[in-house]
């Protein structure tokens, strides 16, 4: 919560605590007129706060909100990592501050970019995705389901120096017995992404030998 907020609502009690305290005193003397003015207080309290609630659920609707999530249907055999805006304007500046890290399948830690910042800009209703691994990678007999957590850090203008702070949860265990359905498209990209691999891997040892024929001549 904002600490804005948060000093209101404390200004909020206390001035509420004081009329309720008013109030109680009033009627224990009997004052009835003191004490009809102390309960219009209070209602005017009440529909004041009520009021606040109302405009800062307005302003929480406008602020953008992330979504990160494991996809295993786009791909077959494979996991992406998702970050998604279902918030009502852009957020800028998306980064993810790992608390028990997702490695990802080269062994590092999961990041969007290798450094600084992982996504610049992500506008309301879009999503971007990185690959993390192949599915049976999460399933093993050897060890437990990790549970992934961490906090997105973002801002709701490019120049903005207020963070929105959010922490999260990552966890395969849901995808443990479902049926992961499979995509023509992706699945040729995934079946031949060890053959392009292997094609530099080829290219880089060709133009080696290359070389190497250069200099005997």
């Amino acid at each position: 919560m904002k600490k804005s907020r948060i000093l209101l609502i404390f200004m909020w009690i206390i001035i509420f605590s004081i009329s309720t305290g008013i109030v109680i005193s009033t009627l224990l003397l009997k004052q009835w007129n003191t004490l009809t003015a102390g309960l219009a207080i209070i209602a005017s309290l009440l529909t004041v706060y009520g009021s606040i609630r109302l405009n800062w659920r307005l302003e929480d609707a406008h602020e953008p909100y992330i979504n990160i999530y494991f996809d295993t249907k786009s791909h077959k055999y494979a996991t992406s990592l998702v970050l998604r805006n279902d918030g009502g304007s852009t957020a800028y500046n998306i980064e993810i501050h790992w608390d028990n890290p997702l490695i990802d399948s080269d062994g590092k830690i999961l990041k969007f970019i290798d450094e600084g910042i992982d996504v610049y800009s992500l506008p309301v209703g879009e999503k971007v995705s990185t690959y993390v691994n192949n599915i049976e990678s999460f399933f093993s007999e050897d060890k437990p389901l990790e549970i992934y957590s961490g906090n997105l850090i973002y801002y709701s203008t490019p120049r903005s120096k207020t963070k929105i702070k959010q922490p999260f949860i990552l966890s395969m265990h849901s995808f443990a017995k479902s049926i992961m359905t499979e995509n023509d498209q992706t699945s040729f990209y995934f079946e031949n992404r060890q053959l392009t691999k292997s094609v530099k891997e080829l290219k880089v040892e060709v133009s080696k030998l290359s070389s190497k024929l250069d200099k005997r001549k």
